[in-house]
């Protein structure tokens, strides 16, 4: 029986990967024209950001189409082609030549998250937002958001989490917390103006000089982000609305697909694909694959405890460290960034899956329910 997450056998030694709740999803699941954010580490020296269209075609084919920023230059265009397939638990693996993506789509296939973990010379993760609506406007950016981000400025990494507050008709301020290799919690402020197109697309305009470019979740929810246009930064982000309270440890209960980039000690790239499992009361285990410059394909595990304030902002504690982050309102997604170090800087994002136990729930309650209809 082949394994529910498309993994090379060497992945799956160490993993034991969950379906999806829907538990239905095809090839035809990932079908139209997608927006995608990208941050790599390539061969030990090369940052690189990127902003792509992606069109999937029913027969498996993916065309991309991508504005890369690199120190050896901003605004470069490029072209791509390769192959997809998706399970049914919406796990999927982009086959671009000898390249590996390896991902998870988010609920009805709006959105995913993807990593690339088969290569010690390249360390990257991506998120996907389809773009297939229209009618927004700078409306459809009011209120407030957190932003988790990862940048090399100059070479520097950069993880941030930061409150950014939009007023709707195109300003928008922020309260940053961030960590760099020369200090861990730094805090700043700043302000600058965005526009939204009517399909959903949008652009930061800094005081400073410079713009970075977007793309809005159909709901106005959430939203991706990527600066290309300067060589000297290489930056992406993802944000998820803020502002409802009721949440709790108990908000967090299941496992979650999460893809992870890091830089740690101001040498080491590492990206992560893995489940994390959380048990409702502050308890969470960790089952990854990991790709750093020593070794791809490399398999961990970690436990730590979490904690769920009532608006919805959390914190992992992993040994002596922390991570902090956001719940999306419907518990089924999250952001989450490491800013408390001056030694490592990362950031992530993680979508739900069921269980096993979950699902096999799920199934006896709908086996149970058609029970009792046929018997009526």
């Amino acid at each position: 029986m082949k394994a529910r997450f498309i993994l090379s056998k060497a992945k799956l030694i160490a993993m034991t990967f969950s379906g999806n709740a829907a538990d239905n999803f095809t090839n035809a699941s990932l079908n139209g024209i997608y927006k995608r954010v990208l941050i790599a580490y390539k061969n030990g020296n090369m940052p690189v950001s990127s902003m792509a269209t992606m069109e999937f075609a029913v027969k498996v084919k993916v065309s991309v189409s991508a504005v890369n920023s690199t120190p050896y230059g901003a605004d470069q265009n490029g072209t791509n082609s390769g192959t997809y397939s998706v399970a049914p638990d919406g796990s999927f693996t982009f086959h671009f030549g000898p390249n590996e993506v390896q991902g998870q789509l988010h609920e009805n296939g709006g959105s995913y998250v993807a990593a690339r973990v088969d290569d010690n010379n390249t360390q990257m993760i991506a998120v996907g937002i389809k773009d297939d609506y229209s009618g927004y406007n700078n409306q459809s950016l009011n209120g407030l958001y957190k932003r988790v981000l990862f940048a090399f400025n100059n070479g520097m990494p950069v993880s941030s989490i930061a409150d950014i507050t939009f007023n709707g008709e195109g300003n928008v301020s922020i309260i940053n917390t961030f960590s760099t290799p020369n200090e861990a919690n730094q805090t700043g402020t700043n302000s600058w103006n965005y526009s939204v197109d009517s399909n959903g697309s949008f652009t930061f305009h800094f005081r400073n000089g410079g713009e970075a470019v977007g793309q809005l979740h159909d709901d106005g929810k959430s939203f991706i982000l990527a600066k290309v246009d300067n060589n000297i930064t290489q930056r992406i982000a993802v944000g998820i609305k803020a502002g409802n309270d009721g949440y709790s440890n108990a908000s967090f209960k299941g496992v979650y697909r999460r893809v992870l980039f890091a830089f740690q000690n101001n040498a080491i790239s590492r990206s992560s694909i893995g489940d994390l499992t959380f048990d409702g009361n502050g308890n969470v285990s960790v089952s990854a694959v990991n790709s750093t410059p020593y070794g791809a394909d490399q398999n961990g595990t970690n436990s730590g405890t979490y904690s769920v304030e009532p608006d919805g902002s959390f914190t992992f504690y992993f040994g002596g460290g922390s991570v902090v982050g956001q719940l999306h309102e419907n518990g089924n997604s999250y952001i989450v960034a490491k800013v408390d170090n001056n030694n490592t800087q990362m950031i992530g994002t993680g979508v739900r899956i069921d269980s096993k136990e979950e699902k096999e729930e799920k199934e006896e309650k709908e086996e149970k329910e058609e029970k009792e209809e046929k018997e009526k």
